[in-house]
């Protein structure tokens, strides 16, 4: 299959994966629109949102009716700033197209990113660019650290940032295999130099979608295609391959498959997982055998298994899933091919599912196939597609304030980054209940903490003066 026809394909996944799950609106819930997208039409394309340090969100945006993409900045009250406009060197030197892939706010204080095209040699499609990888400081100084050629990958699709200050990610073609490739899994040092840890070669995988770091230290991803069971529901989506595997991989690069999905346990998966609080991994994917979508969970053994699916005429499983402050797993979907409506809904870990918003046209339109981000002041943040053009969108459900970390490890003695809201004042940090070192508050939203010795992984508490702020997630103490 040629590089435009695998394009093709996989934009007619995209199509697919463009509406979502019926769902009913609450009254308990505040929307709001916090601002519409300068110069972007219904076809604006949004990556999810991460918080910063300053306590303002921060995404990618590309603009379907030509431009090449953007980095910017919004404020909790729905201020936007543009930090960088992509394409701004000759032949798109500087990447183009930032498809998906969220920021990552390094522990030195700067973003980190891809692009899906852009930069100055490629081996498969020269014109276009096989991506970048790049940094960006806060007040929007771009910097290329590496330009990918092809057999070390192309078509960047993810990144992420580990506990030791490596990044990762993963790129949907390229690598060693001849002709286009599967995609690859790299490591890259936050100064550029690029190892590839692993190859796919359709049997492990193909179009691999982004790695998280799970407790134990290994990275967790998936695959869009591929895998040894070739099922005919994906088939018929024009993939010689099957439908997706979930594998991991240790930061040495040694490469374990997981297991392959089968249509039963869901097909084509878009998005990374989330492990939940249980030590499960979620994820979701846009086909199923018996509906159209699925929400599945890998346990600790190995095992897939559907928990979820959308029947009917409902599609579904085209956004990730984030464990919020309530315990609960949140997600996005949409409604028919026809309707501009869309919904956010939870489930719990015990499978039960429940809507919790639904917005239609210019309030809440599409919700953009990005996953959420909940804000450490409780709220909730993403994009959608209104009738006429795209906004970014606020959603408080009610739930409370918590931190959350930069990097959640660290080895004793090391420093932590806490991120929250109202940290001004604050009297104790403590590590799973082992008060720190020492602690600076650097501003309201952003907190520096020494971890002591003698703490072991668990939660992380702040004590400030209008209450006391847990993290949700544990910090891992490492050896």
């Amino acid at each position: 299959m040629s590089r435009a026809a695998r394009a093709r394909a996989l934009r007619l996944i995209f199509l697919i994966a463009a509406t979502c799950a019926v769902s009913a609106t609450s009254s308990a819930q505040t929307f709001t629109t916090l601002s519409w997208f300068p110069g972007f039409d219904e076809y604006g394309v949004f990556s999810p949102l991460i918080q910063g340090a300053d306590g303002n969100y921060y995404g990618t945006a590309l603009d379907d009716s030509g431009g090449y993409g953007n980095i910017y900045k919004i404020t909790p009250a729905g201020v936007i700033t543009i930090l960088y406009n992509f394409c701004s060197l000759p032949n798109c030197a500087d990447g183009s197209l930032p498809e998906g892939a969220p920021l990552v706010l390094g522990t030195d204080g700067n973003f980190y990113g891809v692009t899906y095209l852009g930069g100055e040699s490629c081996t498969i499609d020269g014109s276009a660019g096989c991506g970048t990888v790049f940094k960006i400081t806060p007040s929007g100084t771009l910097t290329v650290l590496h330009t990918f050629s092809g057999p070390d990958g192309s078509e960047p699709t993810w990144l992420m940032q580990d506990s030791g200050g490596n990044f990762y990610g993963t790129t949907a073609l390229g690598g060693a295999e001849s002709g286009l490739g599967c995609g690859t899994i790299f490591k890259i040092t936050p100064h550029g130099t690029l190892t590839t840890l692993h190859s796919f070669d359709s049997t492990d995988g193909c179009y691999p979608v982004g790695l998280i770091q799970a407790a134990n230290g290994k990275l967790y991803g998936a695959a869009l295609a591929g895998g040894l069971t070739n099922v005919p529901l994906c088939e018929n989506y024009g993939f010689e391959f099957s439908c997706g595997t979930v594998f991991n991989i240790t930061t040495g690069g040694v490469f374990t498959l997981i297991d392959d999905l089968s249509g039963t346990t869901g097909a084509y998966p878009l998005v990374p997982m989330v492990q939940a609080a249980n030590g499960d991994f979620y994820g979701t994917a846009i086909l199923f055998q018996y509906g159209n979508g699925d929400i599945y969970r890998l346990d600790a053994n190995g095992t897939l298994k559907a928990v979820y699916w959308w029947k009917g005429t409902a599609i579904g499983g085209s956004t990730g899933l984030i464990q919020a402050s309530d315990g609960n797993l949140y997600g996005t979907g949409g409604q028919g091919y026809s309707s501009d409506c869309s919904s956010i809904f939870k489930i719990s870990l015990t499978n039960e599912y429940t809507p919790v918003y639904e917005g239609c046209g210019d309030d809440g339109g599409l919700f953009e196939n990005n996953t959420l981000l909940q804000g450490t002041n409780g709220v909730f943040y993403g994009s959608y597609v209104g009738d006429f053009a795209s906004a970014i969108y606020s959603l408080d459900a009610g739930l409370s304030p918590f931190i959350a970390f930069v990097q959640p490890s660290a080895k004793a003695s090391q420093t932590a980054e806490i991120l929250g809201q109202g940290l001004t004042g604050a009297t104790q940090v403590t590590f799973n209940g082992v008060a720190a070192s020492s602690f600076t508050v650097v501003s309201d939203t952003y907190i520096t903490a020494v971890v002591p010795t003698g703490a072991t992984s668990g939660p992380v508490v702040v004590t400030t003066p209008a209450g006391i702020l847990t993290s949700i997630v544990n910090f891992q103490i490492a050896e």
